[in-house]
């Protein structure tokens, strides 16, 4: 039996950055339809279901209209403004929209910060997202991410990798684009949670990388991956020898995707170096 909707809680907006995901959520949660907020917002139910499905804008003088039946103070009706300035044609607006947004999501990170870096951690697309937006012609728009992706994500996906990352500190705006990009110098790391929730997220993001690998074999065409597999007899000590190269090895191409480079980035790829046993001992004396 499926569980009931959550009740609609206007603080639901600070789930979102992109206003038209919270809109049809909170549509979903209030048990109302896209005609009693068309007809509240005088607009054709036709025209409100093209602007939820991102082929019309929102007039921003409807905002106050759409914030007061959605029951918003002033916060969080200041925050569907800027939502909606994120579809505005100049930079410079949308710059400041995505201010207003990553100010708010920063205020309230002290208290998620732990649970978000194991979001990041436990959830591949969302370093993937943090490392599109280092490519040349990222879109901060979830759309856009969901079909980039490969394989592409769900839209809810990609709002909620933009919301974690804006809320971590690790997009900001960007004042060239008026979307966002990486923020620069933001020590994230220290404050890691160790221990078995570290290695429970940890675990659950090579797993999922590994899922990626392998399934790359049917989406990827050869000539853009690469994969190689030894299989072969060590004693202990080759063994750890082995892993010490390898760990190397990772640094140095940890450094080489770091390092500042003449072009600019335009595609994410992921690496994932693997070492495990395809046997038993051979002298346990069974």
């Amino acid at each position: 039996m499926a569980l009931p909707d959550p009740p609609y809680d206007p603080s639901l907006i600070d789930a979102y950055t992109d206003y038209r995901l919270f809109v049809i959520e909170a549509l979903r949660r209030m048990g109302r339809s896209r005609a009693d907020l068309a007809a509240q917002l005088d607009l054709s139910v036709s025209m409100l279901s093209q602007v939820l499905n991102r082929k019309k804008r929102l007039n921003p003088n409807r905002v106050p209209l759409l914030a007061r039946y959605l029951g918003l103070g002033d916060t969080a009706a200041g925050l569907l403004a800027a939502m909606v300035d994120l579809d505005n044609d100049s930079p410079r607006a949308k710059r400041l929209a995505w201010a207003t947004l990553q100010a708010h999501q920063r205020a309230l990170a002290p208290a998620t910060l732990t649970e978000d870096m194991l979001e990041m951690m436990g959830r591949w697309y969302i370093s993937a997202v943090y490392e599109l937006a280092l490519c040349e012609g990222f879109r901060s728009d979830p759309a856009w991410i969901a079909r980039t992706l490969v394989p592409s994500i769900s839209v809810e996906q990609a709002e909620h990798a933009l919301h974690t990352l804006l809320r971590m500190g690790m997009l900001e705006p960007d004042p060239d684009s008026g979307g966002l990009g990486q923020a620069h110098g933001r020590v994230w790391s220290e404050q890691m949670p160790a221990g078995q929730l570290h290695s429970e997220a940890g675990r659950q993001l090579q797993g999922q990388l590994i899922e990626l690998a392998v399934h790359s074999y049917h989406r990827v065409p050869p000539t853009e991956r690469h994969s190689a597999s030894i299989i072969g007899a060590l004693s202990e000590e080759q063994h750890q020898r082995l892993v010490a190269r390898l760990r190397e090895v990772e640094q140095e191409l940890l450094h080489l995707i770091s390092a500042p480079d003449e072009h600019t980035p335009t595609r994410v790829v992921e690496l994932t170096s693997w070492v495990y046993p395809c046997s038993d001992y051979t002298d346990s004396g069974a």
